[in-house]
């Protein structure tokens, strides 16, 4: 049976493929990426407030965004634009996070990292973190990987407490150095990105410079049993 995160995250991954090819083989490739993301939830929001800076000289050159309740589909965008529908038309409006998935990928759209996190009852305003592969490589072997994007999907309920709402997004970093992927306060649908994440392995610069590229092998869909 296929459950609600597997249809979101096989949806996104169709996204993907639509998306415009990016490129991330610039002469120095840096992570201008959180190494931890503080996201703080923000039902007021959705996919047409999103305020990250976009474009091929910001940290993000391409994005999806799609919010879908019991009412259907409020539409999506692939082609690299800021955003799909608000999710207004839902009907559902979300009251509480039950689950999120976050994916971090390779330049080639393979799995580099899954976090998986479900049983939860968070509600407007509560927070809660996600700990990047650039983190943890280093902290395993002394190697730094760098991501080229971050895919997420969240599932809520609405106040009746069994109908679910999701929202999925996509971004794809440019992995210039010296251009960080957020500023504080910066929103992409329910979430808002809260100022104390970055964390720099070479504190005199704004980003991290990758000492040695690993290489990633994995499908690039991974889903949670």
């Amino acid at each position: 049976m296929i459950t609600t995160n597997q249809a979101i995250i096989a949806a996104a991954v169709l996204a993907l493929a639509l998306l415009p090819a990016f490129v991330v083989g610039q002469a120095t490739t840096c992570s201008c990426a959180p190494t931890v993301y503080r996201f703080r939830l923000d039902f007021d929001r959705t996919c047409e407030d999103n305020t990250y800076q976009l474009g091929k000289t910001a940290g993000i050159d391409r994005s999806f965004c799609r919010n879908t309740g019991d009412g259907g589909d409020d539409g999506a965008d692939d082609g690299g634009g800021d955003g799909g529908g608000d999710g207004s038309d839902t009907g559902s409006p979300p009251v509480t996070l039950a689950s999120f998935q976050i994916l971090e990928l390779d330049s080639s759209l393979s799995v580099m990292k899954q976090y998986f996190r479900d049983g939860l009852d968070l509600i407007d305003g509560d927070t809660f973190e996600y700990t990047s592969i650039v983190t943890t490589a280093a902290e395993e072997d002394g190697a730094v990987a760098y991501p080229a994007a971050l895919q997420m999907a969240m599932t809520a309920l609405s106040a009746d407490g069994t109908t679910e709402v999701v929202s999925q997004f996509i971004l794809t970093f440019t992995n210039l150095c010296e251009t960080p992927v957020f500023s504080e306060g910066d929103s992409v649908s329910w979430v808002v990105l809260v100022r104390d994440w970055i964390q720099p392995i070479n504190a005199t610069r704004s980003c991290i410079i990758p000492l040695r590229v690993q290489q990633h092998h994995s499908s690039s869909l991974l889903i949670p049993s």
